[in-house]
């Protein structure tokens, strides 16, 4: 497992997916500037654990999961797919998306792919691109195999700018599982040494505690400032990171300290803010004033509310995630948000994916 992982459980150049890049922003490893970290042959013999990676530049303050179906109801995206994708692109610029690359279906002369959806058996390799813009004019007959009709996104590789139009290609609309995954990074911030990140979750989302017929839950995860970088003289919490499993969810965040650790009824919580979040992903809650921290523990509590069954979000060990671990007394489940259940003493090495985001001045 050597090589520049970023922690993850993957070989240098071993791949991702938009779970690990989400999990990457969230805890605000990155962006790094190639300046502050330059890429050398020697990168890949060179470990990188969670906790010693260089210092952010800038981060993303959410990341939405666009409501598409390729790749669940069905294989290609349909109109209602497209036109999700297209708005997507206009308010949020590139959209992240996966498909199944086999390079005998890309044609050099228009720079155009196509994967056809009657391949019996999807050859090649998964891999992502960034989705920019579109041409609804763009000739079928322009594609190695002819798709049904005209149409094509403009895609970004990863490949270089000797690839395709100076990185660009076109991939048709028809494709096999392209728009998969969609999602749009948004919302840079810029990254400075005055924030402080409190999360017990650095590889993210990766599994959900669940439940039948249950329409409201809840989640908390308590900190210990010293373990955190130790106690400030002036801090406060100023924003919530956490992630919603389905669109349209309802969260009501509470905070409370105390000088003394426990469950979450050890601490005398008070609403701080209310929000209804229009799609699945990660979001970062701005709260309406700055919550002063005065203890040495502080408890994030959350109300998930939503018309359908509720998910709370969570992080254990995985193919990718092989460091996760929890201790007792971090993170917390409750049905009524008064009867707590400590997760860790439920669920080994698995905590909820709640952050807080703090200033120090």
């Amino acid at each position: 497992d050597g090589g520049n992982k970023w922690g993850f459980s993957r070989p240098f150049d071993g791949g991702g997916n938009r779970v690990m890049a989400a999990a990457y922003f969230a805890r605000r490893s990155g962006a790094v500037l190639e300046a502050n970290d330059p890429y050398t042959p020697k990168s890949e013999k060179r470990p990188v654990k969670v906790t010693n990676s260089k210092k952010a530049s800038y981060t993303v303050s959410d990341i939405l999961y666009l409501p598409v179906d390729v790749g669940e109801k069905h294989r290609i995206a349909d109109a209602s797919d497209i036109e999700i994708i297209k708005r997507a692109v206009i308010t949020y610029g590139g959209i992240f998306t996966d498909y199944m690359h086999d390079i005998d279906k890309y044609s050099s002369k228009y720079k155009s792919y196509y994967m056809p959806n009657s391949t019996k058996e999807l050859s090649g390799f998964a891999h992502a691109v960034v989705l920019v813009g579109w041409d609804d004019n763009f000739k079928a007959s322009k594609f190695t195999t002819k798709p049904p009709g005209d149409g094509a996104w403009i895609a970004k590789n990863s490949f270089g700018t000797a690839f395709g139009e100076k990185g660009y290609f076109y991939i048709s609309y028809y494709d096999a599982l392209i728009g998969s995954g969609a999602t749009a990074f948004t919302g840079v911030v810029k990254v400075t040494k005055e924030m402080r990140a409190y999360q017990h979750d650095p590889f993210g989302n990766n599994c959900y505690f669940t439940a039948s017929h249950i329409k409201t839950m809840y989640g908390a995860n308590i900190f210990d400032r010293k373990e955190f970088g130790g106690i400030a003289g002036s801090e406060s919490i100023e924003q919530i990171g956490l992630y919603t499993s389905k669109p349209n969810i309802t969260v009501t965040i509470s905070l409370g300290m105390s000088d003394e650790t426990g469950s979450p009824t050890d601490f005398q919580t008070e609403e701080v803010k209310t929000a209804t979040l229009e799609y699945a992903g990660y979001h970062t809650i701005t709260l309406p004033k700055p919550y002063q921290l005065t203890a040495q523990y502080f408890c994030v509590k959350v109300e998930f509310q939503s018309d359908e069954d509720i998910q709370l979000a969570m992080e254990d060990r995985s193919d990718v995630s092989r460091q996760a671990e929890a201790s007792e007394g971090e993170s917390w489940t409750s049905w009524d948000g008064e009867d707590w259940t400590d997760l860790a003493v439920k669920e080994k090495n698995t905590n909820l994916c709640i952050k807080a985001f703090s200033i120090i001045k």
